[in-house]
């Protein structure tokens, strides 16, 4: 066990080598026909014209307005940058990152280094000023689908190519303060720095709060690979035009996704980001901003608009001599479970997994108009995997509202933290706890042979788990692992 191991932290895959401390490691499957199938049944076909609605298309404002200057700053610093910060392994091409730093950021070649990186840089800048032949870059755009086992089912890793992420990495470092201008406070996954952690936070604050019945923890099917790629390319055009360009040459034309050891079959990638793609998580982000505004979060203002030097409406002359009835100053001692309430949801985005609060009712109308507006984007809720996580009393409430959604009061994960009652927290990281310990003795008997490599990863795995679990769940020093 210490061979792969030290194997795998020796290549900075720490998560990947403490996996295999625990005994956690999905395997690989076998590209068989069944395989083949679950993986094509992941990327489908796009959706058809007629599908389109108009009123899922943002009004369209010139591209005018992006000023091409601004992609001057990705010069030779920037691309050796952005090649220093991507790891991974190797697209189809076979040359990893580690192959590509040397290339375009070592000495050893005198001043090729520095003359590839100038025809990357221009190379970049080209992809995101002009709209250039897709067909050229069909090689650029294709990726290796690694199919992993999820016991059940199949996980569709995609791996691009190292190039191509470089490229990426440098756009989307650029463009940072326009996409978060763009998608930013509401969705939190496009480099909010802390952008975890306040999603947890700002749903658990919405939890407590006393006016608050419930909240949905939405998870959409295949959410990426159904992203509709059309009006989601259209609507980032308005949303953030800087980053259309490179999106437009990138996703024009269908990426070859290749199994490995199939004998070279592949998959069209034609619907949804294109897996392996370091600009997905800001295509996507962007694309859904449009639904996210269409979601009824805010109450209608139903006040009368009063206007100054405005005299009032005259009563019909039938109407002047009907006595008028004083206002009602009864107090109103309806039970606060039946008060009805104009108050809309709130809700905060990570990616694909939108979190909603609110009461009962606002959070029904919230979840009924993204069932019905969220396929028309491309974004498909999945009722089976959606959690409501309810204050006890209005329980039955909730199950008569949302029948097919699974209902709990004791809370449910959420982004590696925990949403609920103190005693479903106190659950969750006990069970943690369990899972670190285990971990903890695995490096342990793992130090006998190799400490440095044990130690690392204890400094850069396990730790850094426990520092967020903790502040993110409120950790209490009480909680401890039962001992039996």
């Amino acid at each position: 066990t210490h061979n792969v191991f030290s194997k795998l932290m020796l290549q900075g895959k720490v998560s990947a080598a403490l996996r295999w401390v625990t005994n956690k490691a999905g395997g690989l499957l076998e590209p068989t026909p069944e395989t083949i199938k679950l993986l094509e049944s992941k990327h489908p076909d796009p959706q058809p014209e007629e599908s389109f609605l108009v009123s899922s298309l943002l009004s369209k404002v010139g591209l005018e307005n992006v000023d091409n200057v601004i992609f001057e700053n990705i010069d030779i610093e920037a691309i050796q940058k952005a090649a220093k910060n991507t790891n991974g392994s190797a697209g189809p091409s076979g040359l990893d990152s580690d192959g590509w730093q040397r290339i375009l950021c070592s000495k050893s070649f005198k001043t090729c280094g520095a003359e590839l990186c100038e025809s990357v840089a221009l190379l970049t800048r080209k992809l995101c000023t002009e709209l250039v032949d897709p067909d050229p870059l069909a090689s650029f755009i294709s990726c290796r689908l690694i199919p992993l086992d999820k016991k059940p089912g199949v996980r569709p890793i995609g791996i691009g190519e190292v190039l191509r992420r470089i490229i990426g990495k440098s756009v989307t470092t650029l463009l940072k303060p326009e996409i978060l201008a763009a998608t930013a406070p509401l969705q939190a996954s496009t480099g909010l720095e802390g952008g975890v952690e306040a999603a947890i936070h700002a749903l658990r604050t919405m939890y407590e709060d006393d006016d608050t019945h419930g909240i949905l923890l939405v998870d959409a099917d295949n959410a990426f690979n159904r992203l509709n790629r059309r009006v989601a390319l259209h609507n980032t055009s308005v949303m953030c035009p800087e980053l259309y360009k490179y999106l437009v040459n990138t996703y024009r034309k269908a990426a070859k996704l290749y199994i490995p050891n199939s004998k070279g079959w592949f998959i069209l990638s034609q619907e949804g980001t294109t897996q392996g793609d370091n600009c997905a998580s800001a295509f996507y982000s962007c694309s859904l901003m449009p639904l996210m505004d269409k979601l009824p979060t805010e109450p209608p203002d139903i006040s009368p608009v009063v206007c100054e030097n405005t005299k009032p409406p005259q009563k019909p002359p039938e109407e002047n001599n009907k006595i008028e009835t004083p206002p009602d100053t009864t107090p109103d001692r309806t039970p606060e479970v039946n008060k009805p309430s104009n108050k809309a949801a709130k809700h905060i985005w990570f990616a694909d997994d939108s979190g909603a609060a609110g009461r009962l009712k606002a959070l029904k109308i919230w979840w009924d108009t993204l069932q019905a507006s969220g396929p028309v984007y491309g974004y498909f809720p999945k009722p089976s995997k959606t959690w409501l996580i309810v204050k006890e009393e209005y329980q039955e409430e909730a199950k008569s509202l949302f029948p097919d959604l699974n209902i709990t009061t004791e809370g449910c994960r959420y982004l590696g933290s925990f949403i609920g009652t103190e005693s479903g927290k106190n659950n969750f990281i006990q069970a943690k706890c369990v899972e670190w310990i285990e971990e903890i003795e695995g490096l342990a008997s793992i130090a006998q042979h190799e400490p440095h490599l044990a130690y690392a990863a204890f400094v850069y795995g396990s730790s850094r788990r426990w520092s967020f679990l903790m502040p993110s769940s409120r950790f209490m020093r009480d909680c401890e692992p039962d001992s039996s």
